[in-house]
C-alpha cells in the first residue's frame, strides 16, 4: 500500500544524478519543512514512487540511462493516478527550445540550474498551494454531487410515473428500453433530444437507425445484449454512431445491455407505467417466463462523449471512496472502453481491470457494468477552475 504524504511535512520527490548538488538541494527542502525523497536516476524514482505518494516532483533532465525527459514520459504512460502531481524540471539547459520541450513533455515548470533556492522554494510553494487549492474546490463539488444524488435517486423512488420519468429528464444521458422486438418502452428526454442529431434515427414505436452498416451493428449489439440477459450475463457492447452533420470527432457513444430479471431501473419505470393502467389489469410475474411483448429487456444508454460531464479523479475518489486507479477506470468505462481496451491503455492485465470493476461494484453500490455507467454519467457536471 502507498504511503501517504505527512499532512504537516509535504513531501518532495527529487531526482538528481549529482551528488553534491542532490545534498545541497535536499538540505534546503528540508530547512523549508519539506519531507525529502531522493533518487539518482529514473529507475530508483520509479521504485519509490510505488511506495510513496509525493506531493512534488523534482526532476533532473540531463541523466545517465533514463533523461528526465523519458522519466516523465514514463511515469504519464504508467502512473495515470500520479497526473496531479505537479512536476519541476531542474536543469542546466538553458536554451529556450528545452524549455518549450520541458513543457510539451507535460512538466508544470522549469528551474535553472546554477539553482535559486529562494525561486525553487517559491516555485515549489505555489505548485503545492495551487494543487491544495483545486483539491478544495474538489471537496465543495463533492459535497454538491452528493445532494444532487440524493435528490435524484429519492425522485425515483416516489409513486407517480410522471415524477419518476421527469427524474430521468434530468440527467444528461439517454436511456431508452426497448422490448424483445425492439419497440421502445421508454426513451427520456436526453436520447430524444440525441436521436434528432442522428440522421434517420427515431424512436416512434420502435428503434430505428437507417443505413445498413449501423444499423447492422447495432443489430448485433442488440442480440448480444438479449443473449447476455438470458444467460444472466453482464453484457456491455458498445458503438459509436455517426451524427446528421457528419463530424466524426462528435459521434455519439451507444451502450446496449440487457435488463436482468428485476432491474432497478426498468422496473421502477415499468411498476409506475401499470399503476397509471386500468385498475383492473393484473401482471404476473415469473423470474423464468419467456418476456411479454411489453416487458423491456435492453436498455440503450446514449452519450456524447464531447459534452460528457467532466468528473474529475479526485471527486470520485472522495465521493466513493475510490482509488486513484479505480477512479481512472471508472471513467474509462463511462467513455465506453472495453476492458480489454482499458487494459492496454494502463498497461495492465484484464484480470486486473475486472478486480478493479468488482471493487467498483462495491464502492459504488452498482451490481452490473451498466448500473455502474448509468451512475457515473448521471453526476452533476464539473468544470475544473
Amino acid at each position: 500500500m502507498l504511503q501517504q504524504a505527512e499532512h504537516e511535512r509535504p513531501v518532495i520527490l527529487y531526482i538528481e544524478d549529482e551528488p553534491d548538488l542532490l545534498e545541497d538541494v535536499a538540505e534546503e527542502l528540508e530547512e523549508a519543512g519539506y519531507a525529502v525523497e531522493l533518487a539518482m536516476n529514473g529507475d530508483r524514482a520509479l521504485q519509490l514512487l510505488s511506495t510513496i505518494r509525493p506531493d512534488l516532483i523534482l526532476c533532473d533532465i540531463t541523466m545517465p540511462g533514463m533523461s528526465g525527459y523519458e522519466f516523465l514520459q514514463q511515469l504519464r504512460q504508467t502512473r495515470p493516478d500520479l497526473a496531479d502531481i505537479p512536476f519541476v524540471f531542474l536543469t542546466a539547459q538553458t536554451d529556450p527550445q528545452q524549455v518549450i520541450d520541458g513543457k510539451r513533455a507535460g512538466a508544470d515548470d522549469y528551474l535553472i540550474k546554477p539553482v535559486d533556492f529562494d525561486l525553487m522554494l517559491a516555485t515549489i510553494q505555489a505548485r503545492i498551494t495551487q494543487v491544495a487549492r483545486i483539491r478544495q474546490h474538489h471537496a465543495a463539488e463533492v459535497q454538491s454531487m452528493q445532494n444532487a444524488l440524493l435528490e435524484l435517486y429519492s425522485r425515483r423512488q416516489r409513486d407517480s410515473f410522471g415524477q419518476i420519468t421527469r427524474a430521468f429528464d434530468y440527467v444528461s444521458f439517454g436511456i431508452v428500453l426497448l422490448t424483445a422486438d425492439q419497440s421502445v418502452r421508454f426513451a427520456n428526454r436526453a436520447a430524444r433530444r440525441m436521436a434528432r442529431a442522428v440522421a434517420g434515427m427515431s424512436l416512434d414505436g420502435s428503434f430505428r437507425l437507417t443505413g445498413t452498416r449501423q444499423s447492422d451493428a447495432f443489430a448485433r449489439a442488440f442480440d448480444k445484449a438479449l443473449q447476455g440477459r438470458c444467460d444472466q450475463e453482464d453484457v456491455v457492447e458498445c458503438l459509436a454512431v455517426p451524427r446528421a452533420d457528419g463530424d466524426r470527432q462528435r459521434d455519439l457513444l451507444f451502450m446496449v445491455c440487457g435488463l436482468a430479471q428485476g432491474d432497478a431501473m426498468a422496473e421502477s419505470l415499468m411498476a409506475a407505467t401499470r399503476r397509471n393502467k386500468a385498475a383492473n389489469a393484473v401482471h404476473q410475474h415469473d423470474a423464468a417466463r419467456v418476456p411479454n411483448a411489453d416487458e423491456p429487456v435492453v436498455m440503450v444508454l446514449m452519450a456524447d462523449p464531447s459534452h460528457r460531464p467532466a468528473v474529475s479523479s479526485l471527486a470520485l475518489e472522495s465521493l466513493f471512496g475510490l482509488t486513484p486507479t479505480e477512479a481512472q477506470i471508472a471513467n474509462a468505462f463511462a467513455d465506453g472502453l472495453r476492458t480489454e481496451e482499458i487494459a492496454r491503455q494502463f498497461r495492465i492485465s484484464s484480470t486486473t481491470v475486472n478486480f478493479h470493476k468488482r471493487n467498483l461494484f462495491e464502492k459504488t453500490g452498482t451490481n452490473r457494468q451498466a448500473d455502474l455507467i448509468a451512475l457515473l454519467l448521471s453526476l452533476p457536471s464539473y468544470t475544473e477552475s
